[in-house]
């Protein structure tokens, strides 16, 4: 029974292949695979006897067709007013409570037509307060400390409905600059510091041994610049030293 299935198997996988490269390929290894490989010496798989070869036409794979041309679609930018207001706001109430902030009218038109409104600090709560530990317990910048003061937890569920957190470019500019000057305060804390104080230590050194080699109003002048380096290299040892 299974002289008669092998080939009847193949012819059928292989007919099913002609038109889709996929299936053609998977019938290929596998017939490979059971005839065996005469390329490393191992000998062919023997020949089934009584049956004749069966001769498969060549298959050709037609185009599928040619592909559409690309179109790049056309977008009518259609953003409509929301009409949103300052009373329509579920959490009014709870924001200007929290803030401590009251708006007179003339300041509650222009928040319904503008979408936003700009009030000086003073008029809030935080008036005088320029250190804010929010939840990171490190007071370090007014500005955005301020906001995560007022953005409260920074897991989304556990903020409350005061808690708002509206990103501007002003609060990413800020952060961007805070983050260079913060990493320039570190580079002169640690690398440039110490390239600082052998500068500052040759130049006086050589500065030394210039006017030693000088006379005159040159001597004096050399002098003189001597004694202007050795001001901040004292500074700078000591500030390296830590005291």
């Amino acid at each position: 029974m299974r002289r008669f299935l092998t080939p009847l198997l193949v012819a059928i996988i292989v007919t099913a292949g002609i038109a889709a490269p996929g299936p053609l390929f998977a019938v290929e290894s596998w017939i490979t695979e059971q005839q065996g490989d005469s390329s490393n010496g191992a000998a062919p798989a023997p020949a089934l006897a009584g049956l004749d070869a069966i001769p498969l036409p060549d298959g050709q794979v037609p185009r599928f067709g040619a592909l559409p041309r690309t179109q790049t679609p056309r977008i009518e930018p259609n953003v409509a007013d929301t009409a949103r207001t300052l009373e329509r706001a579920v959490n009014k109430r709870a924001v200007l409570d929290y803030l401590k902030l009251k708006l007179d009218k003339k300041q509650i038109a222009f928040l319904n037509q503008h979408k936003f409104l700009l009030v000086p600090k003073s008029a809030t709560r935080f008036k005088g307060q320029v250190q804010f530990a929010g939840y990171a317990a490190l007071p370090w910048d007014e500005m955005l400390g301020m906001f995560d003061e007022i953005a409260g937890n920074p897991v989304p569920c556990e903020r409350l409905p005061e808690n708002t957190r509206l990103v501007t470019p002003a609060i990413v500019l800020h952060a961007f600059h805070k983050y260079l000057e913060n990493t320039i305060e570190e580079l002169e804390k640690t690398s440039l510091r110490h390239d600082l104080l052998h500068f500052t230590r040759e130049m006086r050194q050589r500065a030394i041994e210039a006017k030693n080699k000088a006379t005159g109003p040159l001597a004096g002048r050399l002098q003189l610049v001597a004694a202007q380096f050795t001001v901040p290299l004292i500074l700078l040892f000591w500030n390296f030293l830590g005291l």
